[in-house]
């Protein structure tokens, strides 16, 4: 199944009520400065995190975005598409704006508030503000 095909299937119309992620506490570790417990809306059911599970294992690179690496909806996805096209990065993406259910739930699985969101070999790497400095450093 395609990274896109896994977000349309029903799983991701309804949440469940009171669960909450575990998910990516490295990168906690990594990142001390980011929001922590901010989300508590319950919107990553069971469901939604196996199938995030396995998108985010399926590609080395796979990035979370409003819009699409051919048409990005908004300034800081942009940003991290350029980046990786000037590194030659082969990557999937996958557009948030799609899915509210999937927009919500890929919060509380990375606990990071805001989008886009980059995985690399399927670990939380950071959004936009991590991918420039990185890309500043290099």
């Amino acid at each position: 199944m395609s990274c896109v095909a896994a977000f349309q299937s029903p799983l991701f119309t309804t949440p469940s009520a009171g669960v909450r992620s575990v998910a990516a506490p490295h990168a906690q570790a990594y990142y001390p400065y980011r929001l922590r417990g901010w989300a508590s809306g319950g919107a990553l059911s069971p469901e939604l995190k196996a199938n995030l599970d396995k998108v985010v294992t399926s590609q080395k690179v796979i990035l979370f975005m409003k819009g699409t690496k051919e048409f990005p909806q908004c300034g800081f996805s942009n940003t991290v598409v350029q980046i990786l096209k000037t590194l030659n990065v082969p990557f999937e993406t996958i557009d948030i704006l799609e899915n509210e259910f999937l927009r919500q739930g890929l919060k509380e699985y990375s606990n990071w508030p805001t989008f886009p969101q980059l995985y690399i070999d399927g670990e939380f790497y950071g959004g936009c503000d991590i991918t420039v400095g990185e890309f500043i450093r290099l």
